[in-house]
Protein backbone atom coordinates (compact mmCIF):
# COMPACT_ATOMS: atom_id res chain seq x y z
CA UNK A 1 0.00 0.00 0.00
CA UNK A 2 2.82 2.41 0.91
CA UNK A 3 4.48 1.68 -2.43
CA UNK A 4 1.26 2.53 -4.29
CA UNK A 5 0.94 5.82 -2.38
CA UNK A 6 4.58 6.69 -3.08
CA UNK A 7 4.19 5.95 -6.78
CA UNK A 8 1.00 8.02 -6.90
CA UNK A 9 2.73 10.96 -5.24
CA UNK A 10 5.63 10.67 -7.67
CA UNK A 11 3.24 10.66 -10.63
CA UNK A 12 1.35 13.72 -9.33
CA UNK A 13 4.60 15.61 -8.76
CA UNK A 14 5.77 14.76 -12.28
CA UNK A 15 2.55 16.06 -13.79
CA UNK A 16 2.76 19.19 -11.69
CA UNK A 17 6.32 19.93 -12.78
CA UNK A 18 5.56 19.21 -16.42
CA UNK A 19 2.81 21.84 -16.38
CA UNK A 20 5.37 24.57 -15.66
CA UNK A 21 6.96 26.37 -18.57
CA UNK A 22 10.66 25.73 -19.07
CA UNK A 23 12.70 28.34 -17.26
CA UNK A 24 9.71 29.57 -15.29
CA UNK A 25 10.54 30.17 -11.62
CA UNK A 26 7.39 28.45 -10.42
CA UNK A 27 7.04 25.76 -7.79
CA UNK A 28 4.23 23.99 -6.00
CA UNK A 29 3.63 21.68 -3.06
CA UNK A 30 0.56 19.59 -2.37
CA UNK A 31 -1.81 20.60 0.41
CA UNK A 32 -2.77 17.21 1.85
CA UNK A 33 -5.00 16.36 4.81
CA UNK A 34 -4.87 19.96 5.98
CA UNK A 35 -7.15 21.04 8.81
CA UNK A 36 -8.91 24.39 8.75
CA UNK A 37 -6.34 25.62 11.28
CA UNK A 38 -3.44 24.58 9.06
CA UNK A 39 -5.02 26.23 6.02
CA UNK A 40 -5.44 29.38 8.09
CA UNK A 41 -1.74 29.33 9.00
CA UNK A 42 -0.67 28.71 5.41
CA UNK A 43 -2.84 31.57 4.21
CA UNK A 44 -1.46 33.93 6.88
CA UNK A 45 2.12 33.23 5.83
CA UNK A 46 1.25 33.47 2.13
CA UNK A 47 -0.39 36.86 2.72
CA UNK A 48 2.79 38.08 4.44
CA UNK A 49 5.00 37.02 1.50
CA UNK A 50 2.83 37.67 -1.52
CA UNK A 51 3.89 40.85 -3.28
CA UNK A 52 7.18 41.24 -1.41
CA UNK A 53 10.31 41.98 -3.41
CA UNK A 54 13.59 40.12 -3.08
CA UNK A 55 16.17 42.88 -3.51
CA UNK A 56 19.37 42.33 -5.47
CA UNK A 57 22.21 41.35 -3.15
CA UNK A 58 20.20 41.98 0.03
CA UNK A 59 19.74 39.07 2.48
CA UNK A 60 16.10 37.97 2.72
CA UNK A 61 14.81 36.34 5.91
CA UNK A 62 11.66 34.22 5.78
CA UNK A 63 11.05 34.73 9.50
CA UNK A 64 11.42 38.49 9.29
CA UNK A 65 9.07 38.65 6.31
CA UNK A 66 6.41 36.41 7.83
CA UNK A 67 6.84 37.56 11.42
CA UNK A 68 6.08 35.77 14.70
CA UNK A 69 3.46 33.04 14.51
CA UNK A 70 1.12 34.37 17.19
CA UNK A 71 -2.62 34.33 17.76
CA UNK A 72 -2.59 38.12 17.44
CA UNK A 73 -1.23 37.66 13.90
CA UNK A 74 -4.05 35.21 13.11
CA UNK A 75 -2.21 31.91 13.57
CA UNK A 76 -3.80 28.80 15.09
CA UNK A 77 -2.59 25.51 16.55
CA UNK A 78 -2.12 22.87 13.86
CA UNK A 79 0.04 19.82 13.15
CA UNK A 80 3.52 20.71 11.92
CA UNK A 81 5.85 18.79 9.63
CA UNK A 82 6.94 16.27 12.25
CA UNK A 83 3.42 15.52 13.50
CA UNK A 84 3.21 17.74 16.59
CA UNK A 85 0.59 20.36 17.35
CA UNK A 86 2.16 23.80 17.24
CA UNK A 87 0.97 27.38 16.97
CA UNK A 88 1.56 28.19 13.32
CA UNK A 89 1.79 24.58 12.19
CA UNK A 90 1.89 24.46 8.40
CA UNK A 91 3.99 27.58 7.86
CA UNK A 92 7.06 25.51 6.99
CA UNK A 93 5.22 24.28 3.91
CA UNK A 94 5.12 27.89 2.73
CA UNK A 95 8.89 28.15 3.30
CA UNK A 96 9.39 24.88 1.40
CA UNK A 97 7.37 26.11 -1.56
CA UNK A 98 9.33 29.36 -1.66
CA UNK A 99 12.59 27.40 -1.43
CA UNK A 100 11.59 25.18 -4.34
CA UNK A 101 11.09 28.26 -6.52
CA UNK A 102 14.37 29.79 -5.34
CA UNK A 103 16.48 26.78 -6.28
CA UNK A 104 15.31 27.25 -9.88
CA UNK A 105 16.74 30.77 -9.91
CA UNK A 106 20.33 31.40 -10.90
CA UNK A 107 22.92 32.27 -8.26
CA UNK A 108 20.74 32.21 -5.12
CA UNK A 109 22.83 31.37 -2.05
CA UNK A 110 21.45 30.24 1.31
CA UNK A 111 23.04 31.53 4.49
CA UNK A 112 20.58 29.61 6.69
CA UNK A 113 18.53 26.57 5.77
CA UNK A 114 17.16 23.71 7.86
CA UNK A 115 15.17 20.62 6.93
CA UNK A 116 12.99 18.19 8.88
CA UNK A 117 15.07 15.23 7.74
CA UNK A 118 13.93 11.87 9.11
CA UNK A 119 11.42 13.57 11.44
CA UNK A 120 9.27 14.64 8.50
CA UNK A 121 5.91 12.88 8.35
CA UNK A 122 3.79 15.21 6.22
CA UNK A 123 3.19 14.52 2.55
CA UNK A 124 3.64 17.82 0.74
CA UNK A 125 7.11 16.90 -0.59
CA UNK A 126 8.71 13.56 -1.32
CA UNK A 127 11.20 13.46 1.57
CA UNK A 128 12.29 15.22 4.74
CA UNK A 129 15.47 16.35 3.00
CA UNK A 130 13.27 18.58 0.82
CA UNK A 131 11.05 19.84 3.64
CA UNK A 132 12.30 23.20 4.94
CA UNK A 133 12.02 23.69 8.70
CA UNK A 134 11.31 27.18 10.04
CA UNK A 135 10.61 28.14 13.65
CA UNK A 136 10.50 31.80 14.62
CA UNK A 137 10.80 31.22 18.37
CA UNK A 138 13.77 28.87 18.12
CA UNK A 139 15.61 30.74 15.37
CA UNK A 140 15.23 28.25 12.54
CA UNK A 141 15.08 30.46 9.47
CA UNK A 142 15.28 30.30 5.70
CA UNK A 143 17.68 33.09 4.77
CA UNK A 144 19.12 33.69 1.32
CA UNK A 145 20.61 36.25 -1.04
CA UNK A 146 19.82 36.60 -4.74
CA UNK A 147 21.94 38.30 -7.42
CA UNK A 148 18.68 39.26 -9.14
CA UNK A 149 15.58 41.04 -7.92
CA UNK A 150 12.30 39.11 -7.85
CA UNK A 151 8.73 39.81 -6.85
CA UNK A 152 7.22 36.96 -4.83
CA UNK A 153 3.82 35.75 -5.96
CA UNK A 154 2.20 33.08 -3.76
CA UNK A 155 -1.27 31.62 -3.76
CA UNK A 156 -3.24 28.51 -2.80
CA UNK A 157 -5.54 26.88 -5.32
CA UNK A 158 -7.28 23.55 -4.92
CA UNK A 159 -4.89 21.02 -3.40
CA UNK A 160 -1.75 22.98 -4.26
CA UNK A 161 0.27 25.85 -2.86
CA UNK A 162 2.13 27.83 -5.52
CA UNK A 163 5.07 30.21 -5.52
CA UNK A 164 6.31 32.12 -8.55
CA UNK A 165 9.25 34.48 -8.70
CA UNK A 166 8.78 37.25 -11.23
CA UNK A 167 10.84 40.17 -12.39
CA UNK A 168 9.64 43.18 -10.38
CA UNK A 169 7.66 45.81 -12.24
CA UNK A 170 9.92 48.65 -13.40
CA UNK A 171 9.77 51.87 -11.44
CA UNK A 172 7.69 54.48 -13.25
CA UNK A 173 9.89 57.04 -14.93
CA UNK A 174 8.97 60.65 -15.39
CA UNK A 175 8.83 61.97 -18.94
CA UNK A 176 11.75 64.28 -19.69
CA UNK A 177 11.04 68.00 -19.44
CA UNK A 178 10.47 69.76 -22.75
CA UNK A 179 12.32 73.03 -23.23
CA UNK A 180 10.06 75.83 -24.49
CA UNK A 181 10.25 79.61 -24.88
CA UNK A 182 7.83 82.51 -24.75
CA UNK A 183 6.57 83.67 -28.17
CA UNK A 184 3.75 85.71 -29.74
CA UNK A 185 3.75 88.55 -27.24
CA UNK A 186 4.82 92.22 -27.44
CA UNK A 187 6.45 92.42 -24.01
CA UNK A 188 5.56 89.62 -21.57
CA UNK A 189 3.09 86.89 -20.57
CA UNK A 190 2.01 85.91 -17.07
CA UNK A 191 3.07 82.78 -15.26
CA UNK A 192 -0.20 81.87 -13.56
CA UNK A 193 -0.62 79.95 -10.30
CA UNK A 194 -3.46 77.91 -11.84
CA UNK A 195 -4.61 77.02 -15.34
CA UNK A 196 -6.85 80.03 -15.79
CA UNK A 197 -6.40 83.62 -16.98
CA UNK A 198 -8.00 84.89 -13.76
CA UNK A 199 -5.44 83.16 -11.54
CA UNK A 200 -2.72 84.99 -9.61
CA UNK A 201 0.35 86.02 -11.62
CA UNK A 202 3.50 84.49 -10.16
CA UNK A 203 5.90 86.17 -12.60
CA UNK A 204 6.03 88.07 -15.89
CA UNK A 205 7.90 86.18 -18.60
CA UNK A 206 9.35 88.39 -21.33
CA UNK A 207 9.54 87.45 -24.99
CA UNK A 208 12.10 84.69 -25.53
CA UNK A 209 12.16 83.56 -21.87
CA UNK A 210 13.04 79.87 -21.60
CA UNK A 211 10.93 77.50 -19.45
CA UNK A 212 10.60 73.74 -18.97
CA UNK A 213 7.22 72.15 -19.71
CA UNK A 214 6.19 69.27 -17.41
CA UNK A 215 3.85 67.77 -19.99
CA UNK A 216 0.62 68.63 -18.16
CA UNK A 217 -1.90 70.60 -20.25
CA UNK A 218 -5.18 71.91 -18.86
CA UNK A 219 -7.75 74.27 -20.33
CA UNK A 220 -5.40 75.72 -22.90
CA UNK A 221 -2.58 76.24 -20.38
CA UNK A 222 0.73 74.38 -20.17
CA UNK A 223 2.33 73.67 -16.81
CA UNK A 224 5.92 74.93 -16.79
CA UNK A 225 8.80 75.45 -14.40
CA UNK A 226 10.54 78.81 -14.38
CA UNK A 227 13.40 79.55 -11.96
CA UNK A 228 12.16 76.81 -9.62
CA UNK A 229 8.57 78.04 -9.69
CA UNK A 230 5.85 75.82 -11.11
CA UNK A 231 2.97 77.58 -12.86
CA UNK A 232 0.88 77.80 -16.03
CA UNK A 233 1.30 79.73 -19.27
CA UNK A 234 -1.31 79.99 -22.04
CA UNK A 235 -0.22 77.53 -24.74
CA UNK A 236 -0.58 80.17 -27.50
CA UNK A 237 2.44 81.94 -26.04
CA UNK A 238 4.80 78.98 -25.89
CA UNK A 239 6.79 77.21 -28.60
CA UNK A 240 9.16 74.25 -28.40
CA UNK A 241 12.82 75.21 -28.56
CA UNK A 242 14.62 73.81 -31.55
Amino acid sequence: MKRIIALTLTFIFALSCAAFAEGQLLASTMVVNASDAMLCNIDCAVAALNGRTIQTGVPFSFNQAVGPRTRQAGYEVAVNGNGYDKLGGGVSQVATTLHNALIKASGVTFSQKHTYGDLFCAGYVMSGAEAILTDYENGYDLEFTSPNAYAISMWRSGNYLYCELKKPAPEPTEAPMKKMKVVNCQSYVNLRAEATAKSESLAQLTLGTEVEATGDVSGGFIEVIYMGMKGFVAEDYLAEQK
